[in-house]
């Protein structure tokens, strides 16, 4: 049989057990881990690129029968979700899945805003694949900006990511499989 002691005891040990467990329970719910995401494959090209780029499941890429200095664009909407606006963290990071190839190809990946009142567009974020080592296999490569002189706004402005796939050669096959953007920790 517990003595009163014993059980004050063990309710000490059970309550700082659920007291330590909770932030656990609720990192789940947390706004923070909810990042924007989409696959290459939901994109809008440009209509003057339509016939450059083909699909495969997630994938985005140009055509292999493309010649070479071929570029296509396309765009994917950026909507609000509570991982970019209300969550913690003092930067974003922009996460790319993408395929460069050779010192010729190329794969850009711009975060835009459009000012909703004056229509001008402004560049916050940019991922260039050829500041990493090509390879012929999909990688993924972040780049943070910490302490940006600006936040999400989806009342002032809308948000789109701009990626430019560009084949140098007639060997060139950039991909591009999915796009992140998340707060981050700086």
């Amino acid at each position: 049989m517990l003595t009163l002691a014993h059980r004050q005891f063990l309710s000490l040990i059970l309550a700082t057990i659920f007291t330590l467990a909770l932030p656990l329970q609720t990192r789940a719910d947390n706004g923070f881990a909810k990042p924007w995401t989409t696959v290459a494959s939901a994109g809008t090209v440009d209509e003057a690129d339509l016939n450059k780029v083909n699909y495969s499941e997630a994938t985005a890429r140009l055509n292999l029968a493309t010649p070479a200095n071929t570029t296509a664009v396309i765009r994917y909407n950026v909507v609000a979700l509570d991982g970019l606006v209300d969550a913690g963290g003092d930067g974003y990071s922009l996460a790319v899945r993408f395929r460069d190839n050779g010192q010729d190809e190329r794969v850009i990946v711009r975060l835009k805003a459009v000012d909703l009142n004056t229509g001008i567009v402004t560049t916050l974020m940019t991922l260039d694949s050829n500041a990493f080592a090509p390879n012929a296999l999909f990688q993924l490569r972040s780049v943070p900006v910490c302490w940006p002189n600006w936040n999400f706004n989806f009342n002032r402005n809308a948000y789109f990511v701009e990626a430019i796939l560009w084949k140098g050669t007639t060997a060139g096959n950039p991909g591009l499989t999915a796009v992140q953007i998340s707060k981050t920790i700086c």
